[in-house]
């Protein structure tokens, strides 16, 4: 992944995305919290803008998304443009889930595999900005564990 996330509707590089890491690192319990910071900068008004998640797994003939809650999402500029200067903003943001429960809805066979953990940005009638990061889904010492790859390795 180039760090760029892209959508039709608003043009190439909209939004570019700097960083993104998963916490826990590593294996860890399905059921644990999961957090995602996210770095990125753009020159559209993302003020209204909300993240949405959700985990897509893929299925022997076809992907069954599952829409994920989000406990909370934080915000802050990093860096702005002077009033009515084009240039980019960039921002940091903090998006905290309980956990991946809603996961264990999915047949066991989908479970150990690779899914996809989709973190969107969108308005009402836009989206945004795209991020897929593969997670592997597994049974490990008694009990369904998550890892969340890193895109930028």
């Amino acid at each position: 992944m180039d760090g760029t996330a892209k959508s039709d509707d608003v043009g190439p590089s909209a939004v570019e995305v700097l960083r993104i890491a998963a916490s826990p690192h590593g294996p860890c319990s399905l059921s644990a919290p999961l957090g995602l910071e996210i770095e990125f900068r753009t020159s559209l008004d993302v003020a209204h803008a909300e993240w949405q998640l959700r985990f897509i797994a893929d299925l022997v003939h076809h992907q069954r998304p599952i829409d994920l809650e989000l406990e909370s999402q934080e915000s802050k500029v990093i860096t702005s443009g002077n009033t009515g200067d084009p240039s980019p903003c960039s921002y940091h943001v903090e998006l905290k889930t309980v956990g991946l429960q809603k996961l264990l809805a999915l047949p066991e066979s989908a479970l150990e595999s690779l899914g996809i953990l989709e973190v969107r940005l969108v308005t009402k009638d836009t989206e945004l900005a795209s991020i897929r990061l593969v997670t592997d889904v597994r049974w490990s010492s008694n009990e369904w564990q998550r890892g969340v790859l890193d895109p930028f390795r």
